[in-house]
């Protein structure tokens, strides 16, 4: 199954837009602006609203909860990623390369939206709807690893889903990790170097090295 070859879409910010279109942004704005410095627990929905300019129970005529603010946040990124990373896997030529490639643009996504994935990990820690969301991102990420695996030649593995699933759960923990963590932004070189190095030996076995 190939990546999504369309993006989702995205308002453009100059066209006139309905008052309450107005306001759901305005309050997805305040959210984000709000996680830069505070933490998922830490931000109150009155503080959301109050920073968007509305009343707080305006929230909640467009957001059941902050769970729900944040996978919304999330989900573009989500399927951006998708069409980027899975065409990376998807594109052809050197698998190998192919793989760096998506690596390095995972780690890029993940440090560029460093907070907001951190948010949608703490939602999806204590919110059903938002884990049952981020399970199924990652099983959409799991697929086209599968379908990569599954048309490359020289890789004879038994199990192509089995091990998607491995890498794709090693890349989930290492990050969260990471994301979590006090580290700087140096710190992800070398945890992107090693999970480079694991997808290839895995996948290519030791003498690709």
């Amino acid at each position: 199954m190939p990546p999504e070859t369309t993006q989702t879409s995205r308002r453009n910010p100059r066209r006139p837009q309905p008052r309450g279109d107005q306001s759901r942004q305005r309050l997805l704005e305040a959210f984000e602006k709000l996680l830069q410095t505070q933490s998922l627990a830490e931000i109150s929905i009155a503080e959301v609203a109050r920073s968007a300019g509305l009343k707080r129970p305006a929230f909640y005529f467009y957001f059941a909860g902050k769970h729900e603010a944040v996978t919304e946040l999330l989900s573009n990124i989500f399927h951006d990623d998708v069409f980027t990373i899975g065409g990376a896997l998807a594109g052809g030529g050197d698998p190998r390369a192919s793989v760096t490639d998506a690596m390095m643009r995972t780690f890029e996504s993940w440090r560029t939206h460093r907070t907001l994935f951190r948010a949608m990990l703490d939602a999806r820690d204590y919110d059903p709807e938002a884990r049952a969301i981020w399970d199924q991102w990652l099983r959409r990420y799991e697929e086209f690893v599968c379908d990569f695996i599954t048309i490359q030649p020289t890789i004879d593995i038994p199990d192509a889903a089995a091990l998607a699933h491995s890498l794709i759960s090693m890349n989930e923990r290492v990050l969260d990790r990471h994301v979590r963590s006090d580290d700087g932004p140096e710190a992800a070189g070398p945890l992107r170097e090693a999970i480079i190095h694991v997808w290839h030996t895995a996948l290519f076995g030791a003498a690709a090295q």
